[in-house]
């Protein structure tokens, strides 16, 4: 978003910068429903690892 010299104009339930990392998660996540990709995002760096493995 900085980079794009973008910011909100609306303050939101959830960020803007929120909103496009869990639209970019749905889609690397298609098969998931929305709760999971939610899920997935919010844990964060430990399901990096998970991958890696697999």
């Amino acid at each position: 978003m900085a980079e794009c010299r973008r910011s909100e104009q609306r303050q939101r339930l959830l960020p803007a910068r929120v909103v496009v990392h869990f639209v970019l998660a749905r889609c690397l996540f298609s098969r998931q429903g929305y709760e999971e990709v939610g899920r997935l995002l919010a844990q964060g760096p430990q399901h990096e690892r998970r991958w890696a493995k697999g």
